[in-house]
């Protein structure tokens, strides 16, 4: 899925530093954001320019995509509604200092729970 030619990776770097810059500086400091980003750029050649569709596209590329391609049903009652779910914690957490920093698995578990 990475593979590219060895003359292309320099542009295709710099092109993704340049994006990634101008549109997601802040989101590329936390590693799993990083490597979310890093994915989604392999797989659309671009960065979404506004945080909600960068997070709308990880949402999917996390909760449809990854767990289709590796035949995980996580057989949810209401398995529409998963795509609502990581805006909801993003805003909570985003807006939480003490969680922006660390969410601990508990608070995530009873979170995720609760909005189920």
């Amino acid at each position: 899925m990475f593979a590219h030619a060895e003359r292309e990776l320099v542009s295709l770097t710099d092109r993704f530093m340049a994006e990634a810059k101008r549109h997601a500086s802040d989101l590329i400091q936390t590693p799993l954001l990083l490597s979310l980003i890093i994915y989604l750029f392999n797989s659309t050649n671009r960065i979404p320019d506004n945080r909600l569709e960068i997070y709308q596209q990880c949402a999917k590329m996390l909760f449809v995509e990854w767990d289709r391609d590796r035949a995980i049903d996580p057989e949810l009652v209401q398995q529409h509604r998963l795509m609502q779910l990581l805006p909801v914690l993003a805003g909570e957490i985003y807006t939480d200092p003490e969680l922006a920093s660390s969410v601990p698995i508990s608070w995530l578990k009873h979170r995720v729970a609760s909005f189920f």
